[in-house]
């Protein structure tokens, strides 16, 4: 607790796979006061899976209100995993499957965002997309991001007291609990006094 600021939580992945230590995560968080977010590990092969997989997630974190993003995060693993599927993710159909994704976090009232590495982020999604939806930006081994983002994972291997073995750590360059808060998202209501 007195190590960590705050903590995104894998959700799920795939087809309604949630993960098996969802509850116990998001209980460790909420019993010593860490914020949190969410992300779901993308197989979507289709923009309506995408849409589906957003649906899960929704449906895994009911009745928990994060102060932090819900994700989604798609990678080489997922595009390998479509491929040996028969399916061929081309950059503008991922664009449009994320787009679709986040859309659905947004529609039901979520603080939406994508997580990619520099490598993804750069030749998979290009800026566009950045401009519509924030940016869970991973880039290791460096001082600092390299470019403008709220969210970035600084490291895949970083040690945290009372956890076991490495970590991914991140850093928030943004105050994301004021602004979901403020903002009336994530499950909380705006003060209208």
């Amino acid at each position: 607790k007195d190590n960590v600021d705050f903590a995104i939580i894998r959700a799920g992945y795939g087809n309604n796979h949630v993960d098996a230590q969802l509850a116990n995560n998001i209980k460790g968080c909420e019993k010593n006061g860490i914020p949190f977010g969410f992300y779901w590990f993308s197989y979507a092969e289709t923009i309506e899976e995408a849409r589906k997989e957003a649906q899960y997630l929704l449906k895994a974190i009911k009745g928990h209100t994060p102060l932090y993003p819900l994700f989604y995060d798609f990678e080489y693993d997922s595009m390998n995993y479509a491929k040996r599927q028969g399916t061929t993710i081309s950059k503008e159909y991922l664009r449009k499957m994320a787009a679709a994704f986040c859309e659905e976090l947004e529609n039901a009232g979520y603080y939406a965002g994508i997580y990619a590495n520099k490598d993804y982020a750069l030749n998979m999604y290009g800026n566009d997309i950045f401009k519509t939806y924030d940016l869970w930006y991973a880039h290791w081994g460096v001082t600092s991001p390299g470019r403008s983002v709220h969210l970035w994972q600084d490291s895949d291997s970083g040690h945290v007291p009372g956890i076991t073995g490495k970590v991914d750590t991140n850093k928030a360059f943004i105050d994301f609990p004021e602004l979901i808060k403020s903002k009336g998202l994530n499950g909380y209501k705006v003060n209208t006094f």
